[in-house]
């Protein structure tokens, strides 16, 4: 089955076995023209490979279950190889939960099960419709110039919760769990290995070299954070107002 999207502002054209990918990716159809495009045919070698990755349960896979079906691991492996094709126009898979408020955005890492989606969750509930989560747990972060933006996916974690959107990115969080909440500015050294630790790294080594080349300039160009919370209400208070007005 082939069909045409845009992902990250990129067109893609996935020609895959099964029909679940064109499902999932319904939201993001293109029917435009364009001067390039990206193709991505899978093969039945591709999907053994992905049930391989997922037993070691790397970046891409961690927010599925082990026991996947065939044409689950083919949206993965679809996904894999567009991460590997756009690490070459500056972009990157971050392990994250992105949140838009005031269009400006602000994508929570860290641990998986440290609570991301749970303190976007709380960012909801405090911003009402001014906040919306762009991406639950797979968000591509593209650097043009000097400005950073991240893009919604369909492959957004267990809960699904994606937009097809590109929002400009203000901050990027690490996140760790608190008995009180606090938030601290944090240099691109004391933040780099926790962030680039979330990052989908490409098994080739010229991909490899281009998303760490990526990562580099995308922390150069947005501010950290570190970010100890609880589950009250309060966390949202407390990150939201430490972290709104501060742009480079």
């Amino acid at each position: 089955m082939k069909r045409k999207y845009s992902f990250a502002g990129f067109p893609v054209v996935i020609d895959s076995i099964y029909d679940y990918v064109h499902r999932q990716c319904t939201d993001y159809i293109f029917d435009g023209e364009a001067d390039s495009e990206i193709t991505i045919k899978t093969s039945r070698q591709d999907i053994e490979n992905e049930r391989e990755k997922a037993r070691a349960n790397d970046i891409i896979e961690q927010s599925t279950e082990l026991d996947m079906s065939d044409e689950q691991l083919e949206s993965l492996a679809v996904y894999r190889r567009f991460c590997d094709e756009i690490s070459t126009r500056g972009c990157i898979l971050i392990r994250g939960c992105a949140v838009s408020a005031y269009n400006k955005a602000y994508l929570f890492t860290g641990d998986s099960g440290v609570g991301k989606s749970t303190h976007a969750r709380l960012w909801l509930a405090h911003l009402g419709s001014s906040a919306e989560i762009i991406n639950g747990n797979n968000p591509i972060l593209r650097i043009t110039g000097d400005t950073v933006y991240v893009y919604g996916t369909p492959w957004c974690g267990r809960e699904g919760i994606n937009q097809n959107k590109c929002i400009p990115l203000n901050v990027i969080c690490i996140l760790t769990r608190d008995k009180t909440n606090h938030i601290e500015e944090i240099s691109i050294s004391d933040g780099y290995a926790q962030i680039s630790n979330q990052c989908y790294r490409p098994a080739n080594l010229n991909y490899l070299s281009n998303t760490i080349s990526n990562l580099n300039r995308i922390l150069k160009n947005v501010k950290l954070y570190s970010l100890g919370c609880n589950v009250e209400p309060s966390a949202a208070v407390v990150a939201y107002e430490g972290m709104k007005n501060k742009v480079l």
